[in-house]
């Protein structure tokens, strides 16, 4: 049953990153900070867990779309370096960041940004507004943040990433591209990281390769696979603009479950 219950997290991760544009790790963190805890994973490593394993599934998610977008020609080469260099960076802050934090500690930091992510999706005029690109190393300090921030708390780069790059006026569809590129080389490092970082952490449950969870990581791999190409299908079928607020209302719900559940 529990495994069973991984399949369908990642089924819904998959349908929300691809009808819904988001990030898996927004559906991912809340679901398996759940199953963890009914698993009675150690309570002062289970957020760690849950955002160690998101990011690993969201990275290997992530592959196929980065290589489909990258035989179309839709990655902007140029603004990846600079993004690259920055995500990488965030890619080794994060996980060390989280380490020397509580899991609690992590949980109302991860609840706090839902909130905002739901802000931010129930009202799409806040992402209107557009201004001038920044100086590479502008970029790259971006970039770095939107990493850490990421690796540390386990929520998907892309949701800040892509409307912030179509803010300085990069088309939509070059914006997801290039930030499906960054995603890959960010989910790389800070799993890696992660990894590294729990070599050592006893106490931990079997099947683990340090924070990671092998057996979630597979089912949520297995059918968020499948489901992202179907919900961005479906995409051109359903009212995705009502989508989004209705699922903003069941983020914040959850947002606000992680604070004070």
């Amino acid at each position: 049953m529990i495994f069973l219950s991984y399949l369908l997290l990642g089924a819904a991760a998959g349908m929300a990153a691809g009808l819904l544009g988001i990030g898996g790790g927004v559906i991912i963190v809340p679901g398996l900070l759940a199953l963890f805890a009914l698993q009675n994973f150690p309570p002062e490593w289970i957020m760690h867990m849950a955002i160690a394993t998101s990011l690993a599934a969201v990275m290997i998610t992530t592959f196929a779309a980065a290589w489909v977008h990258y035989r179309m020609g839709a990655i902007q080469w140029g603004l990846f370096r600079f993004i690259a260099i920055g995500m990488v960076a965030g890619g080794i802050c994060g996980p060390f960041i989280a380490q020397h934090l509580s899991s609690p500690l992590l949980r109302m930091l991860a609840g706090i940004l839902l909130l905002l992510i739901s802000a931010y999706m129930f009202f799409p005029k806040l992402s209107a507004m557009t201004r001038p690109m920044p100086r590479p190393l502008g970029l790259s300090a971006r970039a770095t943040l939107i990493g850490s921030f990421s690796t540390m708390l386990g929520i998907g780069s892309g949701i800040f990433l892509v409307p912030l790059l179509h803010s300085y006026s990069v088309p939509m569809r070059q914006a997801v591209a290039t930030t499906s590129a960054c995603m890959l080389s960010l989910g790389l490092t800070g799993t890696i990281t992660y990894i590294a970082v729990s070599l050592d952490v006893t106490g931990l449950p079997d099947y683990h390769l340090g924070f990671i969870f092998l057996p979630a990581l597979l089912g949520l791999v297995i059918t968020s696979s499948f489901f992202a190409p179907l919900g961005a299908r479906l995409v051109h079928v359903l009212p995705v603009a009502i989508l989004k607020r209705a699922f903003a209302i069941l983020l914040m719900l959850v947002a606000i479950r992680m604070l004070w559940g």
